[in-house]
């Protein structure tokens, strides 16, 4: 972005910090410079300019994300979309639910993840949540949004505003029981047992309990509270 070769990294402070996917060529000469030439003066035209600027980078965004080239600018420039989405509401509702997220079904885009949980979306905003939790629920065939990249949950809450039907629900360290089945025939088999692991890890603050979880090539948990 330039003025006449003049105040080159100024005139790209411009753009919205969001529109790294974008370039371009300026001519402002209603754009003073400041007294070392290096930038412009902040007044009412800078702010006029960076305000018609963003006002055009999102409508060229939404009429592409209205044509063939939506899904090759979703897949190219996903993070700086995402950031763009939550600076304008019209353009979460144009790209929204285009946006591709990792699920525990694989990659997915909003939309279908939406429809997949009759507009009840969970997600881990931490991979290490994710990580734990997705496994269980998929073996319950509850699908799980792994939210934990730069402005994920920001935009999800975003998202759901725009649509009162759309629910969130962030799972964490409470959500073990949603999963985790109480398993009382068992006790005193694992009685024992039970009793020294829960001596050994005391000093660490870890509690043992038993219970009944799928998938069986997953022989415990441990969840961390990222609270205390």
């Amino acid at each position: 972005v330039h003025r006449g070769g003049r105040g080159q990294r100024a005139a790209a402070d411009l753009l919205p910090p969001w529109a790294g996917c974008a370039g371009a060529a300026l001519d402002l000469p209603a754009l003073p410079p400041t007294a070392s030439r290096e930038g412009f003066v902040r007044d009412a035209a800078w702010d006029a300019a960076a305000a018609r600027l963003r006002d055009e980078l999102c409508a060229w965004l939404r009429a592409l994300a209205a044509g063939d080239a939506a899904e090759t600018l979703l897949s190219a420039h996903h993070l700086h979309l995402v950031a763009a989405c939550l600076d304008d509401d019209s353009l979460l509702a144009a790209l929204g639910s285009g946006l591709p997220f990792q699920t525990n079904a694989g990659p997915l885009p909003l939309g279908d993840i939406a429809r997949a949980g009759q507009e009840h979306v969970r997600y881990a905003s931490t991979a290490t949540a994710f990580a734990q939790l997705a496994p269980l629920a998929g073996a319950r065939g509850a699908l799980v949004v792994d939210a934990s990249h730069t402005h994920e949950p920001e935009l999800l809450r975003a998202w759901a505003r725009l649509d009162g039907r759309r629910r969130l629900e962030a799972l964490g360290a409470g959500s073990l029981d949603d999963f985790v089945s109480p398993a009382p025939e068992h006790a005193a088999r694992f009685r024992a047992v039970l009793s020294a692991a829960n001596a050994l890890l005391a000093p660490v603050e870890v509690a043992v309990r038993l219970g009944r979880f799928s998938p069986a090539d997953v022989p415990a948990l441990l969840v961390a509270d990222a609270t205390r």
